[in-house]
């Protein structure tokens, strides 16, 4: 978590210098979805491994790296979707 907040800390200032705008909840969306990506990336790469092998479990491995994908993107349009939640500055 703090690597994610040091993170967002540096590229704050370049979003709002390349798009005028400041996005307030990121940090919020990014505790909700970080905790997962190493997951979503180690379960698609074992059933990428495990289609060689054993066609069924690659497949329920693969629905369940989508469905980690799917929170994933569901979440980012959820915040994204919220109103009053970007600053915007004129440079």
């Amino acid at each position: 978590l703090m690597a994610t907040m040091s993170a967002l800390s540096f590229t704050f200032p370049i979003s709002l210098i390349n798009f005028g705008k400041l996005p307030l909840l990121s940090p919020i969306a990014n505790v909700f979805v970080t905790p997962l990506l190493p997951f979503s990336m180690l379960v698609g790469f074992l059933s990428i491994l495990t289609e060689y092998i054993f066609h069924p479990l690659a497949y329920w491995l693969g629905f369940a790296s989508w469905a980690i994908l799917k929170y994933i993107l569901t979440m980012a349009h959820v915040f994204a979707s919220l109103k009053n939640t970007i600053v915007s500055f004129d440079f």
